[in-house]
């Protein structure tokens, strides 16, 4: 009877070490478990609040103001007012019965445009 060669041997032994130091991470982590989350404060419970039938929008540069307001318009929105200071961001004032949210999503799918969001209330 011949021996193993000694190649072999030491490649099964690496490949076995690999494999063990590969899924050792995962052993570890089912190990540990995090607190539960506290929701102390009435934001952390209540979805955020946004102002019906308005979004804020931000074109990419070189959109012309043409596209801006063909695009509006495909969405059932309006030009409500540009915000002060060079953010770019320009208020939305959408149709009745459009809702915000699904109008920020198609508007997140159109290449000219780089920002939308609905409008977001702020509560100190």
């Amino acid at each position: 009877m011949s021996s193993p060669c000694p190649r072999t041997a030491v490649s099964l032994c690496l490949s076995y070490l690999l494999v063990l130091l590969l899924c050792s991470p995962f052993a570890a982590a089912g190990r540990f478990s995090f607190p539960p989350r506290r929701s102390g404060s009435r934001q952390e419970q209540a979805p955020p609040r946004y102002r019906e039938g308005e979004i804020l929008v931000h074109f990419r540069s070189g959109v012309s103001e043409k596209d801006q307001e063909t695009i509006m318009a495909t969405h059932g929105a309006r030009k409500k007012k540009q915000l002060k200071g060079d953010s770019g961001l320009e208020k939305l004032e959408l149709a009745v019965g459009r809702d915000a949210k699904s109008v920020v999503l198609q508007l997140l799918l159109n290449p000219q445009v780089q920002f939308a969001e609905p409008n977001f209330l702020i509560e100190k």
